[in-house]
């Protein structure tokens, strides 16, 4: 599997250097291919972040909720505070 990502991201990267000639007959598929290539590198790009925002996110989340239960503390006794009179 990783063989055929490593490939096809070459196969990706040749479609995007490119350079269509705009007089070539195939000039609109080219750019469509290029569009579509793009469009693809940009989606996978968002997704490993998110995958990779979410993972510390949920650690981050873990660490807060472990500190929290660390804090949590019996009570203590509230102490009463009463004016001074005048």
């Amino acid at each position: 599997m990783t063989r055929l990502v490593g490939k096809s991201l070459r196969k990706l990267e040749e479609i995007l250097d490119l350079a269509p000639a705009p007089w070539d007959e195939d000039y609109v598929k080219l750019l469509a291919m290029q569009k579509d290539a793009a469009t693809n590198v940009v989606n996978m790009s968002i997704k490993a972040d998110e995958s990779r925002f979410r993972v510390q996110n949920e650690s981050a989340i873990v660490a807060i909720l472990q500190e929290v239960r660390a804090l949590k503390k019996p009570a203590l006794p509230a102490i009463e505070v009463h004016a001074a009179s005048s």
